[in-house]
């Protein structure tokens, strides 16, 4: 190898760890430390097409494919002490939508994102986050989409995974004590 290539090459590798620090050290301070321990999963998912409104809607997680008819969305209720995440994956077709989670109506971190499907591009997946402080007992989370702008959509199938640290001072599936 010439030294030529080598002092290229090498030029290159300390643009690179130089722009990878000064990344780092720039978004330092927006990183938001959680709990250490993740002890806990709860998930749910719909396999139920549901077309878009404009108005905010609920993921219907008791949705049953065929089902002739429709239960109130629930939410997924988490005993959690702490910070939750919150991963939604989906798959929509049609025009773009809005997404967002919500906990008792309050809409989390980082807000609502917006997903436009394409044809042979239809999935969407994203972490949202909500840390408070001490523990919680029966913290509820809704995912929720609208249409985002003014074509249809349709919400084909979903699933959500939150992870947390179980709530210790709850005694069981019923509530806290």
């Amino acid at each position: 190898m010439s030294r030529r290539l080598v002092a290229v090459l090498a030029a290159a590798v300390v643009a690179v760890l130089a722009a990878d620090a000064g990344v780092l050290a720039a978004s330092r301070a927006r990183h938001i430390t959680g709990d250490r321990v993740v002890n806990q999963q709860a998930s749910a998912w719909t396999t139920a097409r549901t077309a878009g409104t404009h108005g905010w809607q609920a993921v219907n997680w008791n949705a049953v494919e065929g089902a002739q008819v429709q239960v109130q969305p629930e939410p997924l209720v988490v005993h959690a002490a702490g910070m939750v995440t919150v991963t939604v994956s989906a798959a929509f077709s049609g025009g773009p939508v809005d997404i967002r989670v919500t906990e008792f109506g309050q809409t989390i971190r980082p807000g609502v994102v917006r997903f436009s499907p394409r044809a042979g591009s239809h999935a969407f997946s994203f972490t949202f986050l909500r840390s408070a402080p001490g523990e919680a007992c029966g913290r509820e989370f809704s995912v929720e989409w609208r249409l985002g702008g003014s074509s249809a959509a349709w919400l084909n199938r979903a699933d959500a995974v939150a992870t947390y640290k179980k709530d210790t001072h709850d005694p069981g599936a019923v509530g806290c004590g």
